[in-house]
């Protein structure tokens, strides 16, 4: 069975040793790139290094030919962390940022910017005027935010993610002290915020909730929709066009993800 065309499954990241011989083959054409094999697979994949450095938009090009087999195909990437742990907001290292990921956004390819947040990052007054802030230095930007801490389910906490368009990141975490639990209402909530009969604010946007698996516990689990996580989203013939504006993107530790590909290769 297809997956909906909304929702869009694939791994954080693709350059992993221990993957050559179980998700891309041990002898490669003179030709390959492993994007183009993993499009044959997932129709998604994070970009994991620009949390910690700026990328070429010639870079972002050359992915983009990549996977152009695949249509459905997005790519999401993470905020540098100099924005979501050291709050640098200046106007040259945004537009450095933004640089390398215009490519992807103006070809329509980039699901989401993921905000990825410390536990230390609560929901207070400070930090709520920080990530709205955060969400105006990139505004032309679909973003995700990512909460570690408990706090950011309560009641104000989820208003301020409606009110300014930030998607939601619900991810599977080890529990611990209050931690953000997984929350199927949250998400619900969430996605009902922005959809409405003459759909999103901005005619650029849809609102995007994001499942992560952020661990690997016993070992490797293909999917990050076990019982601790809540379902994803069904769609039935009588789906508004508004419900169809949102999007769900599904990321894989590196462990399910080599599981998946490899059944698939099978």
């Amino acid at each position: 069975m297809s997956l909906p065309q909304n929702l869009h499954c694939g791994p954080c990241g693709w350059s992993y040793q221990h993957w050559n011989g179980i998700v891309y083959p041990k002898l490669k054409r003179r030709d390959f790139h492993a994007l183009s094999e993993l499009a044959r697979y997932f129709d998604a994949v994070e970009i994991n290094t620009t949390f910690y450095q700026n990328i070429r938009p010639e870079i972002t090009r050359l992915w983009l030919r990549k996977v152009s087999q695949n249509p459905k195909f997005l790519f999401t990437a993470k905020l540098g962390r100099q924005f979501t742990h050291e709050r640098l907001l200046g106007s040259a290292e945004v537009a450095a940022f933004k640089e390398g990921l215009w490519p992807l956004l103006r070809a329509k390819k980039l699901g989401c910017v993921l905000m990825q947040f410390p536990w230390t990052f609560r929901y207070t007054e400070e930090n709520r005027e920080f990530l709205i802030r955060l969400r105006r230095a990139f505004h032309e930007f679909p973003l995700v935010a990512e909460m570690r801490h408990g706090s950011w389910t309560h009641e104000e906490a989820l208003g301020t993610l409606i009110d300014y368009h930030i998607g939601f990141a619900n991810i599977d975490q080890a529990p611990y002290t209050k931690a953000m639990p997984p929350a199927s209402v949250l998400a619900a909530i969430h996605r009902t915020g922005n959809a409405s009969s003459d759909g999103p604010r901005n005619p650029q946007s849809r609102t995007i909730t994001c499942i992560r698996e952020k661990s690997c516990w016993n070992g490797s689990r293909a999917s990050s929709t076990s019982s601790s996580m809540p379902p994803l989203p069904s769609f039935s013939p009588t789906t508004t066009s508004a419900e169809r504006r949102w999007s769900t993107l599904c990321s894989y530790r590196k462990c399910s993800a080599m599981s998946v590909a490899s059944r698939r290769r099978t």
